[in-house]
């Protein structure tokens, strides 16, 4: 058995939550992420624990996009090291689809390869970070499995059903897919 953590959405945000989906970041990074010079949409944020999400030196992974009403579902994902400012005044681009949520986590063991005989298989496929790989043929040499986070509940555009993470031999977190 694998270790995973698996994500519990709750509708709304406590403001001070550092695991969360829409809404805005509660820390900013020294600049707003631009794309073709224009400002990149919040998507969400995990903030990293010893257990759960063990990247030294990052208080939490943000992942911004270009609006993607406009066509372009690309994630691009940020470290927010340990001293980043609190992001006090509300500053930030909300992408305006997602019904903002709160995340709690809940540890959970998944087999070490996908199981599609099990009775509970489809809980494979809910949004967590580590446990069994979700689609692991998209993982190329040298990357781990990461994250699986589902569109839905909060209403995220991925131009798929879900985004997929994965870490490379660098340890830098990467999107491998949606």
């Amino acid at each position: 058995m694998t270790p995973a953590w698996y994500m519990k959405f709750h509708e709304g945000q406590d403001i001070n939550s550092l695991d969360r989906v829409g809404g805005l970041p509660t820390h900013l990074l020294e600049e707003w992420p631009t794309l073709d010079g224009e400002p990149m949409v919040f998507i969400a944020q995990f903030s990293c624990h010893a257990e759960r999400l063990p990247f030294s030196d990052t208080l939490a992974i943000q992942i911004y996009q270009e609006d993607p009403d406009n066509g372009c579902s690309e994630p691009y994902i940020y470290r927010m090291p340990l001293d980043a400012p609190k992001n006090a005044g509300g500053i930030g681009h909300a992408y305006e689809g997602p019904v903002p949520h709160a995340i709690t986590w809940e540890y959970r063991e998944d087999p070490e390869a996908f199981d599609f005989d099990a009775d509970d298989w489809e809980r494979q496929f809910e949004s967590k970070p580590w446990g069994c790989p979700t689609f692991p043929d998209i993982l190329e040499n040298g990357q781990r499995f990461f994250m699986h986070l589902n569109e839905e509940p909060a209403g995220l555009n991925f131009g798929g059903d879900e985004l997929l993470l994965a870490i490379d031999s660098d340890e830098n977190v990467i999107w491998t897919g949606a």
